[in-house]
């Protein structure tokens, strides 16, 4: 005689009882149907949901009784309550912590260093879940910077884009499984139906992994220009007061301009700004190892504004007297004038030689170097020769942009699916670094490093991972009478039970296999949008303001 039971504290007469078990963080719901009765059921979310069938038993520890209704109508009346699985809880727990920070050079700080399976157990542990994550990668280093962020979207967005499923399983603990791995149900006395269909996912023609936009540290050359009268800046050569040459011209007090509002603007900018104008070596192209290899028939670049705008802190790294690592700062350097500095007093600095007496300040958006003083050179002649501009250079860092579309390139890597169109992941910690070097004293490349190889690796451990989204598998959703103690993993992604006290075949479990079949229940990424907490009242709306600052760098050739 088969024989079942449901129970929850406080529930006198249960009538009914659907249970469902879904794939995710968000909590699965059973809806319990009783007689109407005048004491509450436990809402303390201690309680412990069971439904029982010839030996099989279920339960639902930690759960809680999420609300109460009580239905009228000619049949009777019932009381309909609604249980929420121990998942619940994990909405209310927030982690402030930093994974896989990068140094400006692109390496890992060690401290902050965790693998996806490290970084996973780290969030399950805030839970106060003990998970077993030993399917999850071991060598993949994503960037995850959590400021009080909720732990369960934190788990969401760092398993399921990688391919993963988290199971709560029939006996209460926690696995993460890769998707399509898992159990085989079986066909058996006690299947009622099975329904098999196929609904492929959406496969794009290539799935294209986006990194952050590329950053190279090369030398610049810089020219002089000064502001024109409405406004613009140009360079020196092309301005209005230009006189027939610069080349011993005074450039203290400008005499030879009679427009006062020239000679003013003569006065704040000529042979004090330089613009950047090109490669130190006067070419366009970026060059590593005396080639032009950046990005290879993908860019070219025609004009210094596509370098724009320029970093003052470089790819290279130091370590300061705190331990911590920091971009080393901009270099100015060139050929200046050295008034009564030893060791050359009154001569020319070497070419290429480090600038440190002028202050500066440094504009990153126009790519201008502000000197506090006049930036001159002795031109070849006699001891008290005349004066010209110097020859002035920066190591600084950049990101190229498109001639044509405008747009700053970034790290690609493709993966060729076969489809139709493109799909595209984003992921900001995979950043191309291109360091183009120079011999002491020169201005042409001798050479270089690229860590495009090594991105190439980490895209395609993270490109393996997410392909597993868009297998193909036939999808089957089965029934069988009574309870069956199944549990969702990365082949069974939805389960239900019918429970019920009398009716024919009033106890019943269901399953969908390799797709999200179960009718009326949503899907995993249709759940996933359930992320806002219930409030006891509307919460004030407070206006955001952002406030904008140029960013000026301000300098001493440190």
């Amino acid at each position: 005689m088969a024989t079942g039971s449901i129970s929850f504290p406080g529930i006198v007469a249960p009538i009914s009882l659907v249970a469902t078990r879904t794939v995710g963080v968000r909590p699965d719901r059973a809806i319990l149907r009783c007689q109407p009765q005048s004491g509450s059921p436990d809402c303390t979310g201690s309680a412990t949901l069971q439904f029982s069938f010839n030996g099989v038993n279920m339960s639902w520890t930690n759960a809680l009784c999420d609300s109460g209704t009580i239905v009228l109508s000619t049949h009777g009346h019932i009381q309909v309550i609604e249980i929420l699985d121990r998942r619940w809880s994990w909405s209310k727990s927030y982690y402030t912590k930093a994974f896989n920070v990068r140094n400006p050079d692109g390496s890992i700080i060690a401290s902050t260093q965790y693998s996806v399976a490290q970084i996973a157990s780290a969030l399950f542990g805030q839970l106060g879940v003990s998970a077993d994550v030993s399917a999850v990668a071991t060598n993949d280093y994503p960037e995850m910077i959590l400021d009080h962020h909720r732990v369960d979207d934190a788990l969401s967005d760092l398993l399921t884009n990688r391919g993963y499923v988290i199971s709560l399983r029939s006996d209460d603990s926690v696995k993460v499984y890769r998707r399509g791995t898992g159990a085989n149900l079986p066909r058996n006395y006690d299947t009622r139906s099975e329904v098999i269909s196929v609904n492929p996912p959406q496969v794009p023609y290539v799935l294209k992994l986006v990194g952050s936009r590329t950053l190279v540290q090369s030398k610049l050359k810089f020219l002089p220009v000064g502001i024109e009268t409405d406004g613009t800046i140009k360079p020196v050569a092309n301005l209005s007061y230009a006189p027939a040459s610069w080349d011993g011209a005074d450039m203290e007090n400008f005499n030879f301009i009679a427009d006062k509002k020239a000679k003013d603007l003569a006065k704040s900018t000529v042979g004090k700004w330089f613009q950047v104008a090109s490669q130190a070596d006067g070419s366009l192209l970026i060059q590593v190892g005396g080639v032009n290899n950046y990005c290879p028939g993908e860019i070219s670049v025609s004009s210094a504004i596509q370098y724009l705008p320029l970093k003052a802190e470089l790819i290279d790294s130091s370590t300061n007297p705190l331990g911590l690592v920091n971009g080393n700062r901009s270099i100015v350097e060139g050929t200046f004038y050295q008034a009564g500095q030893n060791p050359n007093p009154g001569k020319n600095c070497d070419a290429f030689a480090k600038q440190d007496k002028l202050g500066y300040t440094f504009n990153e958006e126009l790519g201008i170097i502000k000197f506090d003083e006049l930036a001159l050179k002795k031109t070849p002649g006699p001891v008290d020769g005349t004066f010209t501009f110097a020859d002035v250079y920066m190591t600084c860092s950049y990101s190229v942009h498109d001639n044509s579309s405008l747009v700053k390139d970034r790290f690609e890597r493709n993966r060729n699916l076969g489809g139709v169109g493109t799909d595209i992941m984003k992921v900001s910690e995979v950043e191309r670094h291109i360091v183009v070097t120079y011999p002491d004293g020169s201005g042409t490349p001798s050479g270089g490093t690229d860590n495009k190889s090594d991105l190439n690796i980490t895209a395609d451990i993270t490109l393996d991972d997410a392909v597993r989204m868009y297998s193909t598998s036939v999808g089957v959703v089965l029934k069988w009478r009574g309870i069956y103690n199944f549990s969702t993993d990365g082949n069974t992604l939805q389960l239900r039970w019918n429970c019920a006290t009398a009716g024919d075949c009033p106890w019943e479990t269901q399953a969908s296999q390799h797709m999200e079949g179960l009718p009326l229940l949503p899907t995993g990424a249709e759940r996933g949008l359930q992320r806002k907490t219930r409030m006891a009242s509307n919460p004030i709306t407070r206006r955001n303001r952002n406030f904008h600052k140029s960013r000026k760098t301000i300098g001493r050739g440190e």
